[in-house]
């Protein structure tokens, strides 16, 4: 009875701990609810796994985090985490951010191709004009798609407003673009 009873209390011990996620299930956990699942995610997944690795996350954290069902909903598993793993946590994690917001077009580069939309119909300005910043515009585009640092694009992009603006100075309306 004694040897059944021991044997129990070790298959729920066991039960209990295998409940417990690795690192890697874990952070396959956290990349799962992202949508889509992209380069963004990628990188955050391989963070939690670094991070837990490399800080020995507690049981408990692992859970909490395997247990937590969305992004919008966290559980608050951060606070299982030392102050000292917080921060290393924190600070990956910006990282990821920085690099992700170097993707992504500043906004007043979408203006940019506003203003050359306008200036592109204005008739007062010669045809050759326009079709030369239309096909500068192309390529220039181009390049920006392979760019892996988008966001020194904002200055450029505000002084080619300004030169369109005084390039169509005399195109009906340019004084609302």
């Amino acid at each position: 009875m004694r040897g059944l009873l021991v044997l129990l209390i070790l298959t729920g011990a066991c039960q209990r701990k295998s409940k417990v996620p690795t690192c890697e299930v874990m952070s396959d956990h956290v990349q799962t609810m992202f949508e889509p699942v992209d380069d963004f995610a990628k990188s955050v997944r391989s963070v939690f796994v670094k991070r837990c690795t490399e800080d020995a996350w507690s049981d408990e954290m692992r859970t909490c985090v395997g247990d937590t069902k969305s992004l919008v909903e966290p559980q608050n598993c951060k606070r299982k985490l030392l102050p000292e793993q917080q921060k290393k946590l924190e600070a990956d994690l910006k990282e990821v951010e920085l690099r992700e917001t170097r993707k992504v077009l500043p906004q007043v580069c979408g203006r940019y191709e506003q203003v050359l939309g306008l200036v592109l119909a204005c008739d007062k300005l010669p045809q050759t004009v326009r079709d030369d910043l239309a096909a500068k515009f192309k390529a220039a585009k181009a390049e920006w798609a392979t760019m892996t640092d988008k966001s020194e694009l904002g200055p450029v992009c505000s002084s080619g407003i300004r030169l369109l603006k005084q390039a169509g100075v005399d195109c009906p309306n340019a004084d609302k673009w």
